[in-house]
């Protein structure tokens, strides 16, 4: 039996989509602008389309399936992920975005802040507790022109998150 018209376009759509790279993280490319990263020093720099940050050295990266990349430590815990995605609206600079349904049923957020990202429109660091998996804090930014954000979740304690948070910056041109 063959599928529904509708269905088997989406179907079509969706392949076209993952296959052009429109759904992963942007490695560099010569026509998408790639802003360089700088580690400190026990760091990696990882340097995609539109945003770059570092990870510390001793995370092992794994990509992942659809658009998350994921970072592990030597026992194969994911101590890191992060995502490019494109938005349709420019979140609010003076008020942190909703997280997703899915971390607030783990989580609790306990604080935000700003976060400044070089090149970026805004940003916000998020503090969350009651985690099962530990420490959790999520990094977001989104580009001047509001068509790419990106989110970092980090499952550490604090020093090392606002060590990943100083190297994030955006490049939109």
């Amino acid at each position: 039996m063959r599928p529904p018209p509708i269905r088997a376009a989406l179907t079509a759509v969706c392949a076209a989509l993952l296959l052009t790279g429109c759904w992963a993280p942007m490695p560099p490319r010569a026509d998408y602008p790639t802003p360089k990263v700088t580690p400190p020093a026990g760091m990696t720099a990882v340097e995609w389309a539109w945003f770059g940050f570092a990870m510390p050295s001793e995370w092992q990266l794994r990509t992942g399936s659809g658009s998350t990349n994921h970072w592990v430590d030597s026992t194969g815990a994911t101590r890191a992920s992060a995502d490019i995605t494109t938005i349709l609206e420019c979140p609010s600079k003076t008020r942190p975005e909703p997280l997703q349904t899915g971390i607030t049923n783990r989580a609790s957020i306990s604080g935000t802040a700003p976060l400044r990202v070089p090149g970026a429109a805004g940003g916000f660091r998020y503090e969350l507790t009651g985690d099962p998996e530990g420490p959790r804090s999520e990094l977001h930014a989104w580009l001047p022109n509001c068509e790419k954000q990106l989110w970092i979740t980090v499952f550490d304690e604090s020093p090392t998150v606002d060590r990943i948070a100083e190297t994030i910056v955006a490049q939109q041109d």
